[in-house]
């Protein structure tokens, strides 16, 4: 990316630079970030590390009504979509398809590495339940589970998302009863009929 982008939602110029060697532009303006769509799920993983121990994965995390207005993409100066972060409403970026861009909101970037962080936590515990699951009786929601994992097998769904580089596992893939599969990350289709 080039070194002279202007901020998304303030105008203010970016400064290129890395976080543990993932490349971001970061406005010290607003404290927005703007990432390759490639490096975003990366980024969330490293910030998620930091927050993960005090992640409690029951207590709800606030939604953030973020900015009002369209973002305009730092490359090619067009208008960004906006998408709930892992189709929740809690938090939102702004994305450029063309560019392969995702704008952060300097207030928004916390609450995603949160949402990640309790969703790895989640799916870690999920994972550790299964591992004992063979011992246990089944129940219906062993049973959904169970379907569930069959489902996935039969999609032959890659081991990331070709969009957006996130891990497809159990908590990361929504499931859809037309025997589609899509990102939770980006929402991209990752398998199916």
């Amino acid at each position: 990316m080039d070194d002279r982008l202007v901020c998304a939602r303030c105008g203010s110029q970016l400064r290129a630079g890395t976080y543990k060697g993932i490349p971001v532009h970061h406005c010290a303006a607003c404290e927005g970030v703007l990432v390759r769509l490639r490096h975003n799920v990366p980024l969330l993983e490293q910030l998620a590390q930091d927050l993960a121990p005090d992640v409690d994965v029951n207590t709800p995390i606030a939604a953030h009504d973020g900015p009002t207005g369209v973002a305009t993409c730092p490359v090619c100066r067009r208008a960004m979509e906006r998408f709930g972060y892992m189709g929740t409403q809690t938090v939102f970026f702004d994305r450029c398809g063309q560019c392969e861009v995702v704008f952060i909101d300097g207030d928004e970037i916390r609450t995603a590495a949160a949402v990640y962080a309790r969703t790895q936590r989640r799916s870690d515990d999920r994972k550790t339940f299964l591992g004992h699951a063979a011992a246990m009786p089944e129940t219906p929601d062993e049973h959904i589970t169970l379907a569930h994992a069959r489902m996935r097998a039969r999609l032959d769904l890659p081991s990331r998302c070709p969009e957006c580089a996130a891990p497809v596992a159990a908590a990361e893939t929504e499931l859809h009863h037309d025997g589609t599969a899509t990102c939770r990350y980006c929402s991209s289709r990752l398998g199916g009929p």
